[in-house]
């Protein structure tokens, strides 16, 4: 958790567990910051936690709907 709180950028992060595998899921500011991020996330896995964990695979997106950082959208909204 500290390497993403020192990141700029953060708002944050969770880890969830389904079927024996581990998700995380982490909020910034922009998609530049998460991309920042991933990569210091990666570097610590692998000086870290390499015989314990593998990142297989990392993805950017835009939070539509959070009720946990006030985000809402219109989207699909009729008049």
């Amino acid at each position: 958790m500290p390497i993403f709180q020192s990141q700029p950028g953060f708002k944050a992060y969770s880890v969830i567990e389904s079927d024996g595998e581990i998700f995380s899921f982490s909020a910034w500011g922009s998609a530049e910051q998460a991309e920042a991020a991933n990569i210091a996330a990666a570097d610590w896995v692998a000086e870290n936690l390499s015989g314990d964990i593998q990142l297989t695979e990392s993805h950017i997106g835009e939070i539509l709907v959070s009720t946990t950082l006030g985000v809402s959208t219109t989207a699909g909204a009729r008049a």
